[in-house]
């Protein structure tokens, strides 16, 4: 079974369940602090955090994952415009059955992701020029 779950606090916002692909419409404005968390019976699967964004693979340890919505201070530079804003938001779950190589080092659903993306980037590297700033409340 595969199950996605918002989460607000203590407070289950809306969940979704199926022996599939689960997909789950979320109508309501996120708020900093919420949580999507995903289960599967698979540790290979394909999660959507939201329309805007490309759908992840990624390789679950525990068959299960958190996703806390980047929504405060630099976070949503990060994200295309209008990802995890406005009153209606898609999230999806399917178990991943792509057999070709993927390098696990880069997985976001592990620490090893973030010890690989912290590193300094090359002097080379220029820094984008692009501010960004909050979306309007």
């Amino acid at each position: 079974m595969n199950r996605i779950s918002i989460l607000r606090g203590d407070e289950l916002l809306a969940s979704r369940t199926a022996g599939g692909e689960v997909l789950l419409h979320f109508h309501g404005a996120y708020q900093p602090g919420d949580i999507i968390a995903f289960e599967s019976s698979s540790h290979r699967i394909t999660a959507g955090v939201d329309h805007a964004v490309r759908p992840a693979r990624l390789y679950l340890p525990d068959k299960h994952w958190t996703f806390r919505l980047p929504l405060e201070g630099d976070l949503p530079c990060s994200y295309p415009p209008f990802a995890f804003q406005g009153e209606d938001h898609l999230l999806t779950l399917a178990e991943d059955t792509g057999n070709e190589y993927r390098n696990l080092a880069c997985n976001p659903a592990t620490n090893t992701w973030k010890a690989v993306h912290s590193l300094t980037p090359p002097p080379m590297w220029k820094r984008a020029t692009r501010a960004c700033s909050s979306p309007a409340a």
